[in-house]
């Protein structure tokens, strides 16, 4: 089903002209990705036309890089024609797209989270010109405080320097507080911790950001809760990918469900048994102690697929038990 009240802000900027910055490789395809993934009719399912992408590769090279786009002005465009459209329009999930360069600048504004903030760094960023940057989570609670969107999907694969004196521009649109803002559901997603770097790689023939990269294997893998998109990426950047960054997802699940048209997403799991547990009778039981499958252990590992989530193993002969996650990715588990 089309989510024709769903809107993006999809940015990748991989021109930097201006030292000590340089080029990156990553962004422009981390922003591609996750433009199939929201125009996808099992991921996202948005119109075309509530998709506004902003990348490197729309603005050739000036003559000047400290006036080389794509500029703070050309995403608040987009913004702008977001909210343009959905004035007296019901607008249910704004989902707003980093990736670049980034620093954790302030924002001048007294707020809790003045001191844990990401922004994406403009093209036409350098030494002495970092306040040209959008601090994503500025603008998403700005929607939240507004009660423009009934949820708010915030994802940014930046680095997040720690510079004291860097300030980040407020939206230009006026405050607002609505009475119903509370009830606004959000999904922030950033690269890596607070004053920490996010790194890119090669995987096959194309560079991306490794939390993108997880991001969009999570996204791409079927149906996910934001808590199992939270616990798949971090599990893949950790196990399969072996990541020296670490994700940061700051706020408590609030529920909001991803591909929600696909199915639930599943990944293999093999179990091997001990010596002392073949010809018992075993039983997966899933986070709610419902039966998932039962079968009698024997020298050839159990082979299966499970939906992401938490699971118990049971020996119903001996009642030992034990509690594994599927968390993305194939799952190994000695019984």
């Amino acid at each position: 089903m089309v989510k024709d009240h769903d809107y993006a802000v999809v940015v990748g900027i991989t021109h930097y002209p201006n030292p000590p910055l340089s080029d990156l490789a990553g962004p422009e395809n981390d922003a591609r990705g996750f433009q199939r993934w929201l125009l996808s009719p099992g991921g996202g399912a948005l119109l075309p036309q509530n998709v506004h992408v902003v990348l490197s590769s729309q603005f050739p090279s000036v003559g000047s890089p400290l006036g080389q786009g794509p500029l703070n002005s050309d995403i608040i465009l987009k913004f702008d024609m977001i909210m343009a459209a959905v004035q007296g329009q019901p607008a249910r999930r704004i989902y707003i797209f980093f990736a670049g360069h980034g620093i954790a600048p302030r924002t001048g504004l007294v707020m809790e989270t003045d001191l844990d903030e990401s922004a994406i760094l403009m093209a036409n960023a350098g030494s002495n010109r970092w306040g040209y940057n959008i601090a994503g989570r500025l603008y998403a609670e700005s929607f939240r405080a507004a009660a423009m969107f009934q949820e708010i999907v915030l994802i940014m694969d930046c680095c997040r320097d720690n510079l004291p004196g860097a300030s980040s521009p407020p939206p230009p649109w006026g405050a607002s507080q609505m009475l119903n803002a509370l009830g606004v559901k959000r999904f922030y997603g950033f690269a890596t911790k607070w004053s920490r770097k996010s790194r890119e790689r090669p995987f096959g023939a194309s560079v991306e950001g490794i939390f993108s990269h997880s991001v969009l294997a999570a996204l791409n893998s079927g149906r996910l809760t934001s808590a199992q998109l939270k616990d798949f990426v971090t599990n893949d950047m950790d196990r399969n990918l072996r990541a020296t960054q670490k994700p940061d997802f700051p706020l408590p699940d609030e529920g909001i469900i991803f591909s929600e048209d696909a199915s639930p997403a599943q990944f293999p799991v093999t179990i091997t048994f001990a010596p002392a547990t073949i010809g018992h009778e075993i039983e997966i039981l899933d986070g709610r102690f419902n039966s998932c499958h039962t079968f009698q252990a024997s020298a050839v590992p159990w082979q299966g697929s499970l939906v992401v989530g938490k699971y118990g193993i049971r020996d119903n002969v001996t009642k030992r038990a034990l509690v594994v996650d599927v968390l993305g990715g194939p799952k190994d588990v000695e019984f």
